[in-house]
């Protein structure tokens, strides 16, 4: 795979001998779903935070979860870390505390959506109601803009009804994540989004000096906002551009390195240790090494986080500072590993499962509830799309071969380190195209034994 050059993924689609490639087949019909769902997605939001909006809590029982009494509304969570991090910048202490005491300087979170929030609270004065409607406007935005991406990527195939129930089938399982509760996983997905666009392009034509600088920009663009969306764009753009394209791979790393290098510099010195773009991955390590049983964040983890002041934890990291508390952690996962690294793997392949085959809610009353064995139904619909793949690969689209690749290196970080589902969310595009490319395959094979059916008699 680290061969893939554009001979390759060229042969590998249908529409290779198109003399004008474009990701977008119909501009038109694009913006006028993207409208359609975006009117749709606004009211689906209202119905899923009616509780917020409203006040009135007694609604529950015919909101999803569909519990009486419990109320999943989680507008004005704004991502904890992040919220009172851009508070910090907008009330001129920099970027610092994020666990909402004056902890100091953090790199616990990265720049992006930290600094946007902080520019949110400015223009409501504020406010973290306006900058929640703000926010649940952009996770509307990016969800529209990701489903209209689907039934575009349909269209290609004259499918666009099979992509609707492909995106359908994605969104259902995670209704919370997307219509009642703000944290950065929406805002990611635009990341991602971005990148699976431009792999597919990529494969389409070759590059330019003009396409590489401003791939190299979103490079580091997607690094400030997720470092696992950085590894994704580094490593998937190493991968498509093969050995071929070396002088527009330096081109790309040399402006994606001047993007990040600023933040690393002025982080790294306010911290006194390098800090590639965010600083708490050794607690990430430490937390799904030694404190999750299954590997897994569940809502009982969070009580032993140091967001807390309380807890263990929160005491620690008060006490020792970010940085030097950071490096306890890190130390304390790599002897564990070492001493027990069949422990490591057995984790591991854990994540690995709840990623892809068998999906868990962080919150254990999720998992009782009417309909649930029916959401994981529906969720390892698109790890089915990435087997089917192997099954129908001369077939393929231009379109599949990204999605594999920002699957599988999206993923793997957070199957080595700590995964819950929220992690999943920003690979909605890839998951919702990658079933799409399950039904196609199998409407293929239903119309092929129908035929033959026919032609028997």
């Amino acid at each position: 795979m680290a061969d893939l050059d554009y001979e390759t993924l060229n042969n590998l689609a249908p529409d290779s001998g198109s003399a004008k490639p474009s990701i977008i087949q119909n501009k038109k019909l694009f913006f006028e779903d993207l409208l359609l769902f975006a009117a749709l997605f606004s009211l689906i939001t209202l119905y899923g935070s009616w509780a917020w909006f409203t006040g009135d809590q007694s609604a529950a029982a015919f909101i999803p979860p569909f519990m009486s009494g419990y109320n999943m509304s989680g507008q004005s969570h704004l991502g904890g870390e992040y919220l009172n991090i851009a508070r910090s910048v907008y009330e001129g202490d920099g970027f610092s505390n994020p666990f909402g005491d004056k902890t100091g300087p953090t790199g616990w979170s990265p720049p992006v959506l930290v600094y946007l929030m902080a520019f949110g609270l400015a223009l409501g004065g504020g406010s973290v109601e306006s900058l929640t409607v703000m926010f649940l406007a952009m996770q509307i935005t990016v969800l529209s803009f990701t489903t209209a991406l689907c039934v575009n990527f349909g269209r290609s195939v004259g499918e666009a009804k099979l992509a609707l129930l492909a995106a359908a089938i994605v969104i259902i399982p995670n209704f919370k994540w997307l219509f009642q509760l703000t944290h950065d996983c929406v805002f990611v997905m635009l990341w991602v989004d971005l990148v699976f666009v431009g792999l597919v392009y990529f494969t389409h034509t070759k590059p330019t000096t003009t396409t590489s600088l401003l791939w190299g920009l979103l490079g580091g663009l997607c690094a400030l906002s997720s470092p696992i969306v950085g590894f994704t764009w580094a490593t998937s753009t190493t991968l498509v551009f093969g050995r071929k394209q070396w002088r527009h791979i330096i081109l790309i790393g040399l402006v994606s390195l001047a993007t990040v290098a600023p933040w690393m510099i002025y982080q790294s010195a306010r911290l006194g240790t390098i800090t590639p773009i965010k600083s708490n991955a050794g607690f990430e390590r430490y937390q799904g090494q030694l404190v999750l049983p299954d590997g897994l964040i569940v809502e009982s983890s969070y009580f032993v986080h140091p967001y807390w002041p309380e807890s263990e934890q929160g005491k620690l990291y008060r006490q020792m500072g970010e940085t030097n508390y950071i490096r306890a952690k890190q130390k304390q996962v790599n002897e564990s590993i070492k001493s027990n690294p069949r422990e490591y793997v057995r984790k591991s392949w854990i994540r690995l499962m709840a990623a892809t085959v068998w999906f868990e809610s962080e919150i254990e009353a999720h998992k009782a509830r009417f309909g649930f064995v029916a959401l994981r139904v529906l969720a390892i619909c698109p790890f089915l799309g990435l087997v089917s793949l192997i099954a129908w690969r001369p077939d393929t689209p231009k379109w599949t071969m990204p999605a594999v690749c920002c699957y599988c290196l999206y993923l793997t970080p957070y199957i080595l380190v700590g995964y819950y589902e929220r992690y999943a969310i920003p690979l909605t595009l890839v998951r919702m195209v990658l079933t799409l490319w399950l039904f196609v395959g199998i409407k293929k094979i239903a119309v092929s034994k129908i035929n033959k059916l026919r032609s028997s008699f």
